[in-house]
């Protein structure tokens, strides 16, 4: 199977084990292994020169806030990709 044209369960094992992959996950519990979706497991993204960046406006909000809140901010964006992508 090609990398464009894998499915999420194919992400941790080329060999398409359907016993693993995100599709295992439950809200709240901790795993013990998390394989990151297809949209972010992609090589190229990071391997160092792929930029991202951020508007100017979440800048300025970004420097206002402190550490905790960015980390929670994350968490919860975080986990709205995720649920979109199940």
């Amino acid at each position: 199977t090609s990398r464009k044209n894998r499915r999420v369960d194919d992400v941790e094992d080329p060999d398409n084990s359907l016993g693993a992959g995100l599709h295992k996950l439950t809200p709240g519990v901790p795993a013990t292994k998390f394989v990151l979706p297809p949209a972010f497991s992609h090589g190229q993204l990071f391997d160092g020169d792929t930029k991202m960046t951020i508007s100017p406006a979440d800048e300025a909000i970004l420097a206002d806030i402190g550490p905790e809140a960015i980390r929670g901010e994350i968490a919860n964006h975080s986990m709205a990709v995720f649920k979109l992508l199940e």
